[in-house]
């Protein structure tokens, strides 16, 4: 039970630069709440906490701002597999995984099973979105997400 509320504060792909503040989020209508600012991430408060023996910790952020601006998660396109992640807990814990999937689902397909499962071994996903449509006025619409799945080191 302790381990539950070891809040992920931070993550970090250090082989692609990424690094990240993270907030504790909720969800809203079946939808995952993420924070505004593109700089920050969310972990879903009710996914596991980093370092938990069961179930996936999940942390998603916007590739970018209104303005097209990418934010940290937008460098999540540069994941490879094998690629170290460091999520650092709000007590100082530090948890370490190994990229073992990267895949990409249409958006209106939502979250269920493996990736995001209460159950099972303990594992990282990490969300963004992909697939950018620009429209013929200059806005934009992100098609799908970008699915990144890692295992713990250790």
């Amino acid at each position: 039970v302790a381990a539950r509320r070891a809040k992920a504060a931070r993550v970090s792909i250090p082989a692609i630069g990424m690094r990240a503040r993270l907030d504790t989020v909720g969800a809203r209508k079946g939808s995952m709440v993420i924070p505004e600012n593109v700089a920050r991430g969310g972990w879903l408060a009710s996914s596991a906490a980093p370092g938990e023996a069961i179930g996936s910790t999940v942390i998603a952020g916007h590739v970018s701002d209104r303005h097209d601006r990418r934010g940290p998660f937008g460098k999540l396109t540069k994941a490879r597999k094998g690629q170290v992640v460091t999520v650092r807990g709000a007590d100082g814990t530090v948890q370490r995984y190994r990229i073992e999937r990267i895949y990409t689902q249409l958006r209106t397909k939502g979250f269920t099973g493996d990736p995001v499962s209460t159950t099972g071994p303990h594992q990282l996903t990490l969300v963004t979105c992909t697939g950018k449509v620009t429209f013929p006025n200059g806005r934009y619409h992100y098609t799908k997400n970008l699915v990144v799945v890692a295992t713990p080191i250790g």
